[in-house]
């Protein structure tokens, strides 16, 4: 009896943790990999902002006037499920830590993933990616965005071409886009 109840408790809890990395994702519409580096103190909780670091545009930018991060807003669940991890792992200082070495990135989310696919109505194929897409292409249906501002905010370099594929700085002015998200949600 035992056993089976230290089971469910770790499904449980890794269930918990892949809920917060995939709610993370969907609604700052980050990469994975932006997710997977991520440290607590990226992230100004009062003021609903992350600070990311090593973003896939940033290490492709090549203008000397460019930051060490970008800011991004974020929405007030976001900030939630990093006090959330904040509590779970205490010691670390990354969002997402190995569970054998907390000073390493988490390296995958298997075991979570696996019973998340097998909830009704997932498709097999689902990629963490997916979430991203997933969200890009909400925000584009006549939400009242522009283009420009979910291109900047989803770390494209304003590069318009390659977020029009999704469609199936300044922190303030990109507020709408996480708050637009966030309201369609009903969050």
């Amino acid at each position: 009896m035992a056993l089976v109840r230290g089971q469910v408790l770790t499904a449980n809890d890794q269930m918990q943790e892949v809920c917060n990395y995939m709610g993370i994702l969907f609604l700052t519409m980050a990469r994975p990999s932006d997710l997977n580096k991520a440290e607590f103190d990226h992230f100004d909780l009062e003021k609903l902002v992350w600070h990311k670091h090593n973003t896939k545009g940033i290490q492709l930018s090549r203008s000397l006037y460019e930051y060490a991060y970008r800011s991004v807003p974020i929405h007030s669940r976001v900030a939630d499920m990093v006090q959330a991890q904040r509590l779970r792992w205490p010691e670390s200082r990354l969002l997402f830590p190995s569970h054998t070495d907390q000073t390493q990135p988490r390296d995958n989310f298997r075991k979570g993933l696996e019973r998340f696919k097998a909830l009704p109505g997932v498709p097999a194929y689902f990629q963490l990616y997916d979430l991203k897409r997933i969200a890009i292409s909400l925000m584009l249906t006549g939400q009242g965005v522009s283009h420009e501002a979910i291109s900047h905010y989803v770390d494209h370099k304003g590069n318009l071409e390659t977020t029009m594929i999704y469609d199936l700085g300044l922190v303030d002015p990109l507020r709408p886009v996480t708050q637009k998200l966030g309201d369609l949600l009903g969050i």
